[in-house]
This record gives structure tokens, sequence and C-alpha cells, in this order.
């Protein structure tokens, strides 16, 4: 059994966009929209390249991609407020997220989102999610000199407590989360969202579920 002695984890690390709230369509639309005010015509090259990683990373894609004519800051500043005003009204919850949580709860596990968003930006969206009572902690990507792909905030959640990083689960929708997630020496589980599990990611040889409903049956958890 991975986490004995009944495959309930001390810990669960886990991302946001993508694995708890259903918002990475949504930044995939206001991306597009934005790319479409700003004439670019590979949205579907760039975009790809900005999921699961931080604003600063988002910065350097973009100094790598955009056109000189675009203003870096302006398209990000644009871009978010976009996607802001989609999840204005509404913050959509991934089927299984509300019940994962409350599995946790109801057993005293800690659950800390680990996210490349804002921290302030992850606790608004987390609380117009009716999420916000089941987290211990978030910590995000403004609390790290280095963003996904790197380890980095996975161990600063991690240390917050006494329990070894390994007998923690990690749970990340995409292939830059799960590289931070299995690096850190978390159990990581990706469950992947927009994006497919890349070659790179599937040689780490971690595990890859279709859902989060599946976490429980997969390693044993009780009722």
């Amino acid at each position: 059994m991975i986490f004995p002695p009944n495959g309930l984890p001390r810990v669960v690390l886990s991302d946001m966009d993508g694995l708890l709230l259903d918002t990475e369509k949504l930044s995939k639309q206001s991306f597009d929209h934005m790319a479409m005010t700003h004439g670019l015509t590979n949205a579907d090259d760039i975009f790809p390249q900005l999921i699961g990683r931080n604003k600063a990373a988002h910065q350097i894609v973009f100094d790598q991609t955009l056109p000189q004519e675009i203003n870096r800051q302006t398209f990000a500043d644009d871009w978010m407020a976009c996607y802001l005003e989609l999840l204005a009204d509404h913050v959509p919850v991934k089927d299984g997220a509300l019940a994962l949580m409350q599995r946790m709860q109801d057993h005293g596990i800690p659950f800390v989102v680990v996210t490349s968003s804002a921290t302030a930006k992850a606790e608004m969206l987390l609380e117009r999610a009716g999420l916000s009572g089941f987290i211990h902690n978030i910590i995000g990507g403004d609390q790290v000199d280095q963003g996904k792909p790197a380890p980095d905030i996975y161990l600063k959640a991690a240390a917050m407590f006494d329990h070894p990083i390994k007998t923690m689960l990690a749970l990340e929708d995409s292939n830059n989360g799960i590289f931070a997630a299995y690096h850190s020496g978390a159990v990581a589980v990706q469950i992947p969202d927009l994006a497919p599990p890349s070659d790179d990611a599937k040689a780490l040889g971690h595990i890859i579920l279709d859902h989060l409903d599946d976490l429980a049956g997969h390693f044993g958890w009780p009722s």
C-alpha cells in the first residue's frame, strides 16, 4: 500500500485550475479573445506554454512569442481582466472535487492548494466556488521564486507539516505541474484537463488517472 495503514495520505497538496476548478477552458477562451483583439494568429501555439505556470513565467513566454508591437504587460493585464470577468458570477468546480475535499476533511487530512495563480486570486476564486472551508492553506505562485515545473512550491507547502513529503499526495492536471509535483518527492497523480500528458511527463512513470473520483479506488480509501 502506498499510504499505510489505510491508503490515506498524511496531507493532500492540490493544484487548483483544471484540477479543483473547471477554469482552464475559460482561461483559453479569454486568451483566444485577447489574441484575436491583438491580431495574433498563433494563439494555439502560445497558450499550451502558459498552462500550469505563474505570472513571471508567463512574461518569459510572452517575451519569446509575442510580436514587438504588442506590450507584454498590457496583454497580460487585458487577458486577466477578461478571464476574471468570465468568473464574476460563477466559478465552476470540477466534478469530484467537492467529494474529494469532503472525504479528506472527514478523515482529518489537511488539504493544501498549491497553485501557480497568485495567492490573492486563488483565495478569491476558491471563496466564490464555495471551497474555502475545506482548505488548510493556499500556497500561490507569488510565494516562490521558481514556479512550476520547478518543485519549490510543493516543497514550501510540505514544509508546513512534520510528515515526510513521500507520505503526501500531490494532484495535478498539467504537464508543468506534474513535473513540479513528481520532483518534490510527493506521490504525484496527474488527472489531465485540456492537455494530455506529454511524452516527457509519461516518462516519469507517475500515476495517471481519468477523474478525481478514481482516486478512492486506486488508493483503496475508506469511505
